[in-house]
């Protein structure tokens, strides 16, 4: 019960704000007016008929009297009574007709006032509905509105926020692959250096161990060629996955990784040759 009253209050309080109950008064005062107008029509239309029964009988009766005038001087006593008769009933007649006539005026403005509140009361009606047609156009269109205006607003934040999920995502391949990279060359260079100083302690007589070295060499130079293209190739998927944005940035850090690994290349190199001068000096010393 609780729940269907505050449906009901709910539903008044959106009828009035509305402008329905107001129409459905209109309605009701219509149907009442319509109503009285057709009872003042009756009643005038009774009226009229009554003054012409009246005003017909006394027509009547007046040419009766006429007639029986005109024959006065053979009158007998049935004549008498019948003149006294018609003359009375003339009077009563007379009368008759005054009431009618009165009862018609009365009709007749009641009529006029019933048909005047009747139309008065179908132009409020034709209003309110008029109303109450803009009123839901306004609603409409402000319900599209705000539809419209939700929608933009949820479909541009959705864009935002995949743009920035993109490029939190871009950006984190691309440090990943940054660091793996420079990783990846810091650990070669390592090696390569370790590999060099393993190299430096072999005594240089030893004719055997040339051949191994040249190897390891070779071997440190294609380990660092192919850390060079797995950098590379890194860094060009990183800037692939940020929608072009950061490829300028991976081809820079590229760079930047093939000149670090160059400048490892020429300090293993500048070791080398120094380890070979050492050994022609040692050689040249023995």
């Amino acid at each position: 019960m609780s729940i269907r009253r505050s449906a009901e209050r709910l539903w008044l309080s959106a009828a009035q704000a509305s402008g329905i109950l107001e129409i459905e008064a209109s309605k009701k005062a219509v149907a009442a007016l319509e109503t009285a107008l057709e009872a003042a029509t009756n009643r005038r239309a009774a009226a009229l008929a009554s003054h012409d029964e009246v005003v017909s009988q006394h027509a009547s009766t007046q040419q009766q009297l006429t007639s029986l005038m005109q024959r006065r001087e053979s009158w007998d006593s049935v004549d008498v009574t019948r003149f006294t008769e018609l003359t009375a009933k003339e009077h009563a007649l007379k009368g008759g007709i005054s009431a009618a006539l009165h009862e018609r005026s009365e009709a007749e403005v009641e009529a006029e006032r019933a048909q005047r509140s009747y139309l008065r009361a179908m132009q409020d009606k034709y209003a309110a509905e008029i109303l109450l047609g803009e009123k839901n156009k306004l609603l409409s269109t402000g319900v599209w509105l705000a539809l419209l205006a939700c929608n933009t607003t949820i479909f541009v934040g959705t864009q935002v926020l995949l743009q920035r999920r993109e490029a939190h995502r871009a950006d984190f391949l691309r440090e990943a692959a940054t660091s793996a990279a420079v990783a990846a060359v810091a650990a070669e260079r390592e090696r390569l250096f370790r590999q060099g100083f393993r190299a430096a302690s072999v005594r240089p007589d030893d004719s055997r161990g040339e051949a191994p070295q040249g190897r390891r060499a070779a071997g440190g130079s294609a380990a660092v060629a192919d850390a060079e293209a797995a950098a590379e190739a890194a860094e060009e998927a990183a800037a692939d996955e940020e929608f072009g944005r950061g490829r300028d940035e991976g081809r820079a850090s590229g760079v930047i990784g093939s000149g670090a690994v160059g400048l490892c290349t020429e300090g293993d190199a500048g070791g080398s040759r120094e380890w070979g001068g050492r050994s022609t000096g040692q050689g040249r010393g023995g």
